[in-house]
């Protein structure tokens, strides 16, 4: 799947392996739950708390036994891509009321602007478009997209912030198409 669980304090986040980089600021255990089942529904939240005895145990939840410590000596999450190099500075930016580098600007989308899809880290050169809304509901967009070099057009559920909720893009974020 390429997401582990990351612990950082008493927080626990979802981070990519694919991009070195947290996909979720820090969250609570009850936070952490609801995202779970957000975005990956009942049979993730099943396994959920092996998940997290594994990063409490070792620091993530990685099978290969990949530690806390090794995120923070391979990435570049830091504000303008600098790496985070310790635990302090992690809670500091991803924990409660941190600055969080990397995601997308907290503000509100407007839907009627246009949108794309992307790595929030700018470390992958990936661009979907949001081609059409296809429902909304408070605050949950289902709309379709379509990626570069790929026939045909995907759906995608985002909320407003820009939070991805659909598995294939879940590493992804919604902006504005800014050029």
């Amino acid at each position: 799947m390429g997401h582990i669980i990351a612990k950082f304090g008493d927080r626990y986040m979802e981070w990519t392996t694919v991009s070195d980089g947290p996909i979720t600021p820090l969250l609570t255990v009850p936070e952490l739950k609801r995202y779970i089942l957000q975005a990956y529904g009942y049979k993730e939240l099943q396994e959920l708390p092996e998940r997290i005895a594994r990063a409490d145990a070792q620091g993530t939840s990685s099978r290969m036994g990949t530690s806390a410590q090794d995120l923070l000596a391979h990435n570049a999450i830091g504000p303008n891509g600098a790496p985070v190099t310790t635990e302090a500075e992690m809670i500091r930016l991803f924990g409660p009321d941190g600055e969080y580098p990397g995601f997308s600007d907290p503000e509100r989308l407007d839907i009627e602007e246009p949108l794309v899809v992307k790595c929030p880290f700018g470390l992958r050169d990936f661009k979907a478009k949001v081609t059409r809304v296809v429902a909304e509901h408070d605050n949950v967009v289902f709309a379709e997209v379509t990626v570069p070099d790929v026939d045909g057009t995907f759906p995608i559920l985002f909320e407003r912030d820009g939070t991805v909720l659909t598995k294939n893009f879940a590493d992804l974020q919604v902006v504005y198409d800014r050029g």
